[in-house]
């Protein structure tokens, strides 16, 4: 046939094996929504509550700031803490010792918000976003 539009295909309803994955792609799409959305606030989040992080942590919501972050929600305990405590939670030696003793020299000085009911709210959200978070991207990789 010339005109490709007027050929006909015989309507076939999908296998079992087609609809099954249909539905699993739908829903790894729906996560990784949720999953965009979760960190967009985290991101937001950061940047309330210490916006310095991402002087020494380019991407806030990598595994180590992540872990740094759920340790550690607040510029004030990233200072306090011991240097042996913070080594615990890096994930990886991109996180060098010299690096954290900055970071804790940055939490020091940090700009971010210090009224104590506003930043234990924050903290609290960014501890729930994060676990959702690890829920989310254990699902999806699951799917």
């Amino acid at each position: 046939m010339a005109d490709k539009l007027h050929l006909v295909h015989k309507a076939v309803p999908p296998t079992d094996a087609a609809a099954q994955l249909r539905g699993m792609i739908r829903h790894r799409e729906e996560l990784i929504t949720e999953s965009t959305q979760r960190k967009n606030k985290l991101t937001a989040l950061c940047d309330e509550i210490f916006p310095e992080l991402t002087r020494m942590l380019k991407d806030p919501n990598s595994q180590t700031a992540l872990a740094l972050r759920e340790a550690f929600p607040t510029p004030q305990a990233v200072a306090t803490a011991s240097l042996s405590a913070l080594q615990t939670v890096r994930l990886n030696r991109q996180l060098t010792d010299a690096k954290l003793v900055e970071l804790q020299r940055l939490a020091e000085l940090s700009i971010g918000v210090k009224a104590p009911a506003r930043l234990r709210g924050l903290a609290f959200e960014q501890g729930q976003l994060i676990r959702e978070l690890q829920v989310i991207h254990e699902h999806a990789s699951a799917t």
